[in-house]
């Protein structure tokens, strides 16, 4: 007499945020960060009138207008990165949709790298 197995019934409390994994949360990192790194470049490529429409907080501004007096190469890059970083504090979905909507300015998501592609 061969016996079925049964699979066992997991029983949990967590919520599904709780059992994403740590490649599903780095993928979703890293989406967030070129995001933020596609908006930086759009928005040091305004001009400065316009950047002050925007009603972006100080920090930002200044890292903005560092980083278009900046050349471009690795330091340009690391202005790029500092521009990245005062971003993560603001509504980055309504600052898209405003500059899309409001000033013509459209950010395209980037390619996904081989590594990142579904199989």
């Amino acid at each position: 007499m061969v016996r079925k197995r049964s699979e066992p019934v997991f029983e949990t409390d967590e919520t599904p945020e709780q059992l994403r994994s740590r490649s599903d949360a780095r993928r979703e990192r890293l989406q967030s960060e070129e995001e933020l790194m596609m908006l930086s470049e759009a928005l040091v490529s305004l001009g400065d009138g316009t950047l002050q429409k925007l009603d972006l907080g100080d920090s930002v501004l200044s890292a903005i207008f560092g980083a278009k007096r900046v050349a471009p190469g690795g330091a340009r890059n690391r202005a790029l990165r500092l521009v990245r970083a005062s971003l993560r504090d603001l509504d980055v979905g309504l600052l898209r949709e405003v500059l899309e909507d409001q000033h013509g300015v459209s950010i395209e998501p980037a390619k996904l790298r081989k590594r990142d592609r579904p199989r």
